[in-house]
């Protein structure tokens, strides 16, 4: 049928009298004839009409049905809505909820129907469609001749842009006050659907015809527009790739199409990534989002499903517009092949935890430049996690097979640090081995070398240190020759590096050195909302370690722990995890098991939901350290047996760990033992060491790890004491 022949013949001027005649011929045929063919001097439109209407009869059709019957709905219809032609319907959404509005504005409703007819959305005139919905029109119901008899569906072709049926064209009683205008509707997923427009006859008009007209053209071009981007994004996927496995994504991070060799290295089906957002099966793809967002491109290197890959991120535009992204993996190993573990790394990426936007701006930003050669500077407080970006950033960069080495300069007494850093010749100074032993720097030499609370540098070592990065060798003590070096530096501080430079306790020469790409992380209490996320994972991890099933965290425990500012940052809370978890019973930790110093550090303020952000907090020079920043004095007076010694004691003499549990840093903890808070600390430690030498034969490596110790400090204690 043409629609401009079926509109001149009953929208024209002689309209309801065209709908008188056609009853005739439907009561001719049906009433008194049925199963009689039809005359054969009916015109075409005639002939259609009756051989639609003779069909919905053998079907079983009730031409005088008021309302669909129950068997019309289909209840599998949820089952076809595969996620695919879900993500298409919503990337026409913007579309559809104009084309609705036309439809309401002028009483009509519209209908979506899949391939089997049967209705899976709607939208125009909300009291038109409730009045349908009376009818039985509604989700599941099929509209096919084989159960709702004569509609314009009857007469739709390929070909047809939209045809219609009028009044008494429709077979059933029901659908006689309406005109139905049916239009073919397709998605790359879904082929041979349709959309059927309801209109009461009243409200039907020449005008409404070019509405219809407005709104078939406007959908095709929309259709068009939509494809035209894929084909852009496309086509740039082919401009730049040739045998890598690509993944095409639109502005919002859904896949639109991968090919065969992306296929064969993750082992997907087209069909089971195709309209899925792309980190909801590839979350460490996030980085790649955040770049499109940006309208940057890049390249990372990242662990995705099981194969260590690099992936060219490259965002695509129009006229300035961000269209999508071409992903293109290049895996780096052979197939089969398992990748060599980078060395010395425990964290990376994938294990970050986190969900607040200043959070992930540092993770991608961090992404990015793990690509890169250039010197990073970490800032955060104590227990932002700087150690753990810092091996992340190491591991998803070219160097990650190569050392990561961690050095903390506020562990190592100021007169050992340049040995620790630059390594000695044999007789460089009493004690030393007479091999010699390398430096950090040599130890790290091909990869990254970390440096902790860079800003407790001594200040002339600073200057050694600036020359070593300006020359690229470094010379051992007691050596004359020097020895080229390729070391990434990554440093950290938790102190407000600027008013280090300020005071004169740090070089600006080397600050600028070091200060190419800065990263600074946000503390926990700038992102309560991380830390239910935070807590659970903490849970899980320490109830395995502890071989316990706690395995919940009540809400009112939860509000405990989202109202604390949480100084120590994600270590602090960790620590209280722990300390709750061990206290826990029926598997679930309750307020009373948060530890007191906790729920004290809370009360100064209201109790607040998960979502809700603490008040801002002073932060000090030094973050974590208040005996540190110099803000409060050392006491003292001596220490019991439940003060330091006998953390000593409960730790072995291992200082790290006791400064651990203290919440201070180790140079803290120096600080008190030499300023007599830790009376009698030394008589301690000298036992403690001879007792260490003999249980292990004099082995000097096993001595020192138990202590907690570098062999260097040990080797001073041994002569002090008189030892060796």
């Amino acid at each position: 049928m043409e629609t401009d022949r079926t509109t001149q013949q009953f929208f024209g001027r002689e309209g309801m009298e065209s709908q008188t005649r056609i009853a005739r011929l439907k009561n001719k045929l049906l009433d008194t004839g049925r199963g009689r063919p039809a005359p054969k001097n009916l015109g075409e439109l005639d002939m259609a009409l009756a051989q639609s209407w003779k069909r919905s009869a053998g079907h079983g059709v009730d031409r005088g049905m008021e309302r669909l019957p129950h068997e019309a709905i289909d209840f599998a219809t949820k089952d076809r809505l595969n996620e695919f032609l879900l993500y298409e319907w919503d990337q026409r959404m913007d579309f559809y909820n104009a084309k609705h509005a036309l439809l309401a504005d002028h009483g009509a409703a519209i209908f979506y129907l899949d391939r089997f007819g049967a209705v899976f959305s709607k939208g125009g005139n909300q009291e038109l469609i409730r009045e349908l919905r009376g009818l039985g029109v509604k989700f599941g119901a099929r509209l096919t001749e084989g159960f709702a008899g004569t509609t314009a569906l009857s007469f739709l072709t390929p070909d047809a842009p939209y045809v219609f049926a009028a009044g008494e064209m429709h077979y059933a009683k029901m659908f006689v006050p309406y005109v139905t205008v049916a239009m073919n509707f397709e998605f790359k997923s879904s082929k041979n659907m349709a959309q059927l427009v309801f209109v009461p006859m009243g409200l039907f008009s020449e005008h409404f015809i070019t509405v219809l007209d407005a709104a078939y053209y406007m959908e095709d071009y929309h259709s068009k527009m939509l494809s035209a981007e894929a084909v852009r994004i496309k086509d740039t996927a082919m401009e730049i790739a040739q045998k890598s496995a690509v993944i095409l994504i639109d502005r919002h991070g859904h896949v639109i199409d991968c090919n065969n060799a992306l296929c064969e290295l993750f082992h997907f089906h087209n069909n089971d990534i195709v309209g899925k957002l792309l980190t909801s099966f590839m979350p460490q793809m996030e980085g790649a989002l955040q770049l499109m967002e940006d309208g940057k491109s890049a390249k990372l290197n990242l662990l995705a499903q099981g194969r260590e890959c690099s992936v060219r991120c490259n965002t695509v535009t129009q006229s300035g517009k961000v269209m999508g992204m071409v992903l293109m993996f290049d895996q780096l190993q052979q197939p089969g092949k398992a990748p060599a573990p980078p060395q010395g790394l425990m964290h990376s990426f994938d294990s970050m935890l986190g969900e607040d936007p200043s959070f992930l701006r540092a993770k991608t930003k961090a992404m990015l430049v793990a690509q890169s050669p250039s010197n990073v500077l970490i800032c955060g407080e104590s227990g932002t996690g700087k150690e753990l970006f810092a091996q992340s950033i190491h591991g998803a960069s070219p160097r990650r097979h190569r050392p990561f080495v961690a050095v903390n300069c506020a562990a190592i007494p100021k007169d050992l640090i340049a040995s620790e850093l630059f390594g000695y010749e044999e007789g460089a100074f009493t004690g030393a081995k007479k091999s010699g032993l390398p430096g950090k720097f040599e130890q790290a030499d091909g990869g990254t070398l970390f440096l902790d609370e860079i800003t407790e540098m001594p200040i002339e070592m600073q200057a050694v240190l600036l020359r070593v990065l300006e020359s690229g060798a470094v010379t051992r003590l007691g050596s004359t020759r020097s020895t080229e070096i390729d070391v990434r530096i990554i440093s950290a501080c938790n102190r407000n590096i600027e008013e280090c430079i300020g005071k004169g306790s740090f070089r600006s020469d080397l600050y600028y050195r070091l200060n190419i790409i800065r990263l600074d992380l946000p503390s926990l209490r700038e992102r309560p909302g991380d830390i239910p996320l935070a807590a659970a994972q903490f849970l899980k991890a320490i109830s395995k370690k502890l071989d316990r099933d706690v395995h919940a965290i009540s809400e009112d425990a939860m509000q405990i722990l989202t109202a604390c500012p949480w100084p120590g940052n994600m270590r602090q809370l960790r620590n209280a995890i722990e300390a709750a978890a061990n206290v826990a019973q029926n598997g679930v930790i309750a307020a009373a098991d948060i530890p007191e110093q906790i729920v004290q550090s809370c009360r100064g303020d209201a109790i607040r939901s998960p979502g809700e952000s603490p008040s801002p907090q002073p932060v000090c020079a030094a973050f974590t350290d208040p005996i540190a920043s110099g803000m409060m004095e050392i006491p003292r007076e001596g220490v019991a047996m439940g003060g330091i010694l006998g953390l000593m004691a409960k730790h072995k003499g291992n200082k790290t760990k006791v400064a651990r549990e203290l919440g201070v840093a180790r140079s803290t903890l120096y600080k008190m033992l030499e300023s007599g808070h830790g009376e009698g600390y030394g008589g301690y430690e000298e036992q403690r060491i001879r007792e260490l030498y003999t249980l292990y034969g004099g082995n000097k490596t096993r001595v020192a790890r138990e202590m907690g110790i570098a062999k260097s400090t040990l080797y001073r204690k041994l002569e002090k004491i008189n030892l060796e």
